[in-house]
């Protein structure tokens, strides 16, 4: 894929922590003068440094067949980079459908909010299993993530973020059960604003949108009252 994309871009960086596979790399890739392959744990590269060593770039894409057991923590250091707005992401088909799922699905959770918050987000297509060797137990998708600017205002952005969190801690307790066990506030007063905000007492927050979740999260946080 490396090879592949290298004809069709300027410039392509490539991280690879595995010392074999970078030597393989390196030979392998060796006429190609606008690979630069770097020997690194992505979750620890300082990305944007090595974006500002390429001397001049119009846009600036992701493409990766994902390590599916540090997916998540990949695409989160991804969202927090300044340069890049856009990832075509192969990954465990759980996981994107855990990315890309919608309110009262069983994959939603704090991470499908999250990237409702952050980006556009949707799966491009399947791969199958028959397509690798060895032929792994799982089936994989291709997602599109396109980061946005919110469309929901908060005061203390990384406090909204926990809240998204915690809410979903424990899927089977109500939102009541999941805020009043972290956070200091009554569950009478929980429950009158969750009703004066048309949500039922014993609502779920799996069956909440974004929007929901942001008004009770402004309900009880932001609220002038």
């Amino acid at each position: 894929m490396t090879k592949e994309l290298a004809k069709v871009v300027k410039q392509v960086i490539a991280y690879e922590i595995d010392n074999k596979l970078v030597k393989i790399l390196e030979e392998e890739l060796k006429d190609h003068k606008n690979i630069k392959i770097i020997h690194q744990d992505f979750l620890k590269a300082k990305i944007s440094d090595d974006i500002n060593s390429i001397n001049e770039f119009k846009r600036i894409m992701v493409i990766s067949n994902l390590p599916y057991y540090i997916t998540t923590p990949i695409i989160l250091k991804l969202l927090e980079e300044n340069y890049i707005s856009e990832f075509y992401l192969m990954m465990q088909k759980e996981v994107g459908e855990r990315l890309t799922s919608l309110p009262g699905r069983k994959e939603y959770g704090s991470l499908s909010v999250l990237m409702e918050y952050k980006t556009e987000s949707k799966v491009v297509f399947t791969v199958s299993r028959n397509c690798f060797f060895p032929k792994p137990e799982i089936e994989s998708v291709v997602v599109k993530i396109r980061k946005k600017e919110p469309s929901i205002k908060v005061k203390k952005e990384n406090e909204f973020l926990n809240f998204i969190r915690i809410i979903f801690q424990q899927r089977r307790k109500t939102l009541v059960n999941n805020i009043t066990s972290y956070y200091q506030t009554s569950k009478e007063n929980l429950r009158n604003l969750l009703v004066s905000l048309g949500f039922k007492e014993n609502v779920r927050s799996e069956d909440l949108d974004l929007n929901d979740i942001h008004k009770v999260y402004i309900g009880l946080f932001e609220s002038p009252n």
